[in-house]
Order: C-alpha cells, then sequence, then structure tokens
C-alpha cells in the first residue's frame, strides 16, 4: 500500500515571511489579470463558491444538500447559509478523497489519473498539494460547522429568554388581578367621605 504523503507543517519564521509577503500583494490591477485570477479556482475546483464541476451530477448535490439540511435543521437565514458552506465543503472533500484514490490506482498501475495534472507533474507533489487544499476545506468545514453551533445555541437562548420574559410578564398580570380581586373581597372600598345613604320611604318608617 503507498503511504499517504502528508506536507511537513510550516515553522514559525515561514509563516510570518509569507504574512508579510502577503502584505505586500496588492492583486491583479488590470481587468485581463483580474479575469485570470477568477479562473485559477475553476481548475479543481477545490477553493471556489461553486461545489459541482461540469461532470457532477447536480441533482446528486442537490440530495447531499437537501440531506444536510434535515441533519443540521437550520430555522433562520444565517443558519441555513452555514449549512451550505457545510454541504459545499463537504462534497469538496469527497472529491478530493475520490481524486487521490485515483492517483494513488494509477500510479499503481504505471499510469496517470488525469487529475493529476491539476496539482503536480509527479504522484508526489500532486498527492502532496492535494493534501494541502483538502486540509484547507477541512478547516473550513470545522469553522463553518462549529459557528452554526454557536448561532443555533444563541439562537435557542434568545427565544428561551423572550419566551421565559413573556411567560413572567403574563404571570404578573394574572397574579395581580387576583390580588385586586381578593382585596376587593377582604377589604370592600369604603364610601366617599360626602356619600348620603339613600332616605328610607315614610311607610317603612312608620311600620
Amino acid at each position: 500500500m503507498t503511504p499517504t504523503i502528508v506536507p511537513a507543517p510550516l515553522s514559525d519564521a515561514q509563516l510570518a515571511a509569507n504574512r508579510a509577503n502577503a502584505l505586500l500583494s496588492t492583486g491583479p490591477r488590470s481587468s485581463e489579470g483580474k479575469q485570470t485570477v477568477a479562473r485559477n479556482a475553476t481548475r479543481h475546483n477545490l477553493s471556489s463558491a461553486s461545489p459541482v464541476l461540469a461532470g457532477e451530477d447536480k441533482l446528486d448535490f442537490e440530495r447531499f444538500l437537501f440531506e444536510c439540511k434535515i441533519d443540521l435543521a437550520p430555522h433562520t437565514h444565517t443558519e441555513h447559509a452555514l449549512v451550505e458552506q457545510i454541504a459545499f465543503a463537504e462534497w469538496k472533500l469527497l472529491r478530493a478523497s475520490q481524486w487521490e484514490t485515483r492517483i494513488i490506482d494509477a500510479t499503481l498501475a504505471g499510469g496517470a489519473a488525469p487529475c493529476m495534472a491539476l496539482f503536480g507533474k509527479t504522484p508526489d507533489e500532486a498527492l502532496a498539494r492535494l493534501h494541502r487544499y483538502e486540509s484547507g476545506i477541512r478547516r473550513a468545514w470545522h469553522n463553518a460547522l462549529r459557528e452554526l453551533r454557536q448561532v443555533k445555541k444563541s439562537n435557542r437562548e434568545a427565544a428561551t429568554s423572550g419566551e421565559r420574559a413573556h411567560y413572567i410578564h403574563n404571570l404578573k398580570e394574572k397574579m395581580e388581578k387576583v390580588v385586586t380581586l381578593a382585596d376587593a373581597r377582604t377589604n370592600p372600598i369604603p364610601p366617599p367621605d360626602d356619600f348620603t345613604p339613600p332616605s328610607c320611604p315614610a311607610d317603612a318608617r312608620a311600620a
């Protein structure tokens, strides 16, 4: 069995150098350059926004997305957007796994898988680069899932807090009504100072 090639982690100095170099880059300025950059991610479609390639079945992805929404049960717009991010990332992870298998199988058979050309000239180079893309996608998957859980928790707490406040408010109103009725029965309201009781009819006084 061909061992999986895992790229060595970058050192702190390399990470700092990469960040510094990234700050110096302003991206393409011409319209031609911007169009070229926009097409960079469409080669293997592992870092683009649209998850479905031309050769893949869009209906299969729609079913997959539907199953993700059933499983994760989004309710708000934000939750739906996060579930879509999770589905997109997982779909790309499945593709990366299939391509890894094709590269290894083709290498063992003495050939080269077509997808290998997207990542490198040799199987080792292609697998190393494919694994780097896969690691980034997996991080995006975990981040979206963690954010979805946080949003769901916040929404539940907000709903629970609102329901509790509404319940307490109604309970206080009911208790105030009960206390008012009880006071009216045990402590009737005294008549005003200028109240004069009605006089009895003459025949009643005579009786």
